[in-house]
C-alpha cells in the first residue's frame, strides 16, 4: 500500500476574514411514482425505498448540495473522477450515486463503457448519456454481479455503511479480473493546532454527530480503516491517498483557499440535513434542540481563526 499525505496547510495572514456567506438552496416540490412519495420528517424529505436506511435527506435542497459537492470533489482530485489506474473500462458501477453526477461524467469520459449508478433514491436526471443507467437499489443487499466491473466507485459514503466488510466482500466478487475498487470518503473535521475550541459549539457538534452515527451502527471514522479492510477482503495493490480539505478559506495558499471556500459552502448547506435524522432518531433530540446546536456551530464553520480541515 502506498500512502501520500498532503503537507501542513499554511495559515492565511488575515485570520479575521470570516465573511464567507451561505448559499441559499430551494425546497423540493416534486412528487411522482411510489418511489418518489418521499416521507417528510422535521421539514425535510427522505427516500421512500427502505425508508430510514439512509440517514440524510434527498430533497431539492440536498440535491443542489450534492451537485455542488461533486464540483468540490473534482477540485480535490484536480479534475479527475478517480485515481485508480483504469484507462479503458467497459463496465463501471457507482454505488450511492446520489444525483448521478459522477456516473454521468464517467459515461461521458468513457463512451465505450456501460456505467451503472445505484442509489436508494431515484433523484437522477433522465437526460443522460446512452451508456449511463440508473437503478434504485440498496448496495448493502446481495449484489448478484459476478466478475463484471472494471471499476467500482463509491464516494462520500460516510454514514451510509453499516457493514463495511460485507460491502467490500461483495465488491471484490463483482470485479472483473484486474478490476479496481475505489472509495473516496471522509472523516469528521479536525485541526492540527488545536484551534477548534475544546468547549465550543463546533466541537460539540462534531462529538454529538459522531455519537449519533455510532448509535445508528455507522462508524464516522470508517474512511481511516479502509486500507486495512481492503487487504482483509483480499484486495492486492491497496493504495491509500490522503487529502486535507480546509473547512473554509483560512489557508494562505490560493489553491487551498479556493478549496476551502467550496468546502465551506458545502458544509453550511448540508450541516442541518446531515444532523437532523441521526440526532432525532438515535439520540432522541427534538427538532428545536438540533436547530440550536447547528445554529451555534455555523459561525465556527466560517471562522478563519479555526484551522479545521476534513481528512479525505
Amino acid at each position: 500500500m502506498s500512502t501520500t499525505e498532503q503537507d501542513e496547510l499554511p495559515v492565511t495572514a488575515d485570520e479575521t476574514d470570516s465573511t464567507l456567506g451561505e448559499e441559499t438552496l430551494s425546497d423540493d416540490t416534486t412528487i411522482g411514482s411510489s418511489l418518489e412519495q418521499y416521507p417528510e420528517e422535521n421539514g425535510r424529505k427522505y427516500h421512500a425505498y427502505k425508508d430510514g436506511k439512509y440517514l440524510f435527506p434527498n430533497d431539492e435542497h440536498e440535491r443542489h448540495r450534492l451537485d455542488h459537492q461533486h464540483e468540490l470533489s473534482l477540485e480535490i482530485l484536480e479534475g479527475d473522477l478517480y485515481v485508480s489506474p483504469v484507462d479503458s473500462p467497459s463496465e463501471i458501477l457507482d454505488v450511492g450515486t446520489g444525483t448521478g453526477n459522477w456516473a454521468i461524467e464517467a459515461a461521458d469520459r468513457h463512451p465505450q463503457a456501460r456505467v451503472l449508478g445505484v442509489d436508494l433514491s431515484p433523484i437522477q436526471p433522465t437526460l443522460v448519456p446512452p451508456n449511463c443507467h440508473f437503478r434504485v437499489w440498496d448496495f448493502e443487499e446481495p449484489w448478484g454481479f459476478e466478475r463484471q466491473f472494471d471499476l467500482i466507485h463509491g464516494r462520500l459514503l460516510i454514514g451510509s455503511v453499516s457493514d463495511p466488510r460485507e460491502l467490500l466482500r461483495q465488491a471484490y466478487e463483482s470485479l472483473a479480473p484486474g478490476g479496481w475498487l475505489e472509495i473516496q470518503d471522509v472523516c469528521p473535521p479536525k485541526s492540527d493546532d488545536d484551534s477548534i475550541p475544546p468547549d465550543g459549539p463546533y466541537r460539540r457538534w462534531i462529538g454529538t454527530w459522531c455519537q449519533a452515527l455510532r448509535a445508528g451502527g455507522r462508524d464516522p471514522f470508517l474512511a481511516a480503516r479502509y486500507g486495512d479492510l481492503f487487504r482483509e477482503a483480499g484486495f492486492v495493490d491497496v493504495r491509500v491517498e490522503r487529502f486535507r480539505v480546509p473547512q473554509n478559506n483560512w489557508p494562505a495558499d490560493p489553491d487551498y483557499k479556493t478549496l476551502g471556500t467550496l468546502n465551506c459552502i458545502n458544509i453550511l448547506a448540508g450541516i442541518e440535513g446531515l444532523t437532523l435524522r441521526p440526532l432525532t432518531k438515535f439520540l432522541g433530540w427534538t427538532l428545536q434542540e438540533v436547530q440550536v446546536l447547528v445554529a451555534r456551530a455555523r459561525p465556527d464553520v466560517k471562522d478563519t481563526r479555526i484551522h479545521a480541515y476534513w481528512p479525505v
